[in-house]
């Protein structure tokens, strides 16, 4: 007769930890040893019960992939599901207020792991001075450390606060802001406000908020056809102070496209 433990070894089989683990019969009841006693009816002796337990764990241990370490609490895995805790990369996302290594939590001080940070940041997405720097002192960096660590990024071209707010503003006139739309965006990125005054000014002179605001107002003008001129300068009103644009401006593309009757 086939001994139980050699079918396991040859022929192992994934069993789901949440259900009970089933009864392995021991050699002895496989090959009917024993038969003359009563230990078939009391349970047996207590060398063939803790058999018994060693062939059940072995057995409910050994699945496809080989032996599976007993569940003692050290490693976080529930029902054959591997969720282990990842540690995060020293200076990289997610390592504010973890460990990290041997060194424990991250050095404050340490300016070349700072580094790797920000140019970890700047990978990720272009940022402003302020943005870079406020990212840089939460995850746990001494505010020296990332004020070289800044100037040396600048140095280096990686923080163009200029170039960030250009483009930023390009990307804030494809949404029809106004003048005030866009410091604020800006602000709320980071950038500084003697910068976004600056490239605003620049804008302005050169009449790309006055094409935002006609560009806003046609849109508005289609959205509307066929309503009360009254409703539509109305709506054209309400667009125009939401995206930040002047009044002046606004009851300039007012007049423009939403002419009053000769009536009136």
């Amino acid at each position: 007769m086939i001994d139980v433990s050699d079918f396991l070894a040859s022929n192992p089989v994934r069993i789901n930890l949440a259900h009970k683990a089933p009864v392995v019969p021991t050699k002895a009841e496989t090959t009917g040893e024993g038969e003359g006693d009563n230990s078939c009816f009391d349970g047996g002796s207590e060398s063939s019960k803790s058999k018994q337990s060693s062939e059940q764990e072995a057995y409910l241990h050994k699945g496809s992939y080989g032996h599976l370490p007993v569940d003692n609490g050290t490693n976080d895995k529930r029902y054959g599901k591997r969720r282990y805790k990842r540690t995060p990369k020293k200076g990289g996302f997610g390592s504010r207020n973890h460990r990290t290594g041997d060194s424990g939590l991250i050095d404050p001080y340490d300016e070349q792991s700072c580094k790797e940070a920000g140019l970890t940041l700047l990978d990720a997405a272009a940022r402003p001075r302020q943005a870079l720097a406020e990212r840089l002192q939460a995850k746990g960096y001494a505010p020296a450390v990332v004020e070289r660590v800044l100037v040396r990024l600048e140095e280096l071209g990686f923080i163009d606060d200029q170039a960030y707010a250009q483009s930023y503003l390009r990307y804030c006139l494809s949404r029809n802001l106004g003048e005030s739309g866009v410091f604020r965006e800006m602000k709320r990125k980071g950038v500084e406000a003697s910068t976004a005054e600056r490239v605003i000014a620049s804008a302005v002179n050169e009449g790309l908020f006055v094409e935002s605001a006609y560009e806003l107002g046609r849109k508005v003008a289609k959205k509307t056809m066929g309503l009360d001129e009254n409703v539509r300068r109305r709506r054209l009103w309400s667009a125009g102070v939401r995206k930040g644009h002047s009044p002046a401006l606004i009851k300039q593309v007012a007049a423009d496209l939403f002419p009053w009757a000769s009536s009136d």
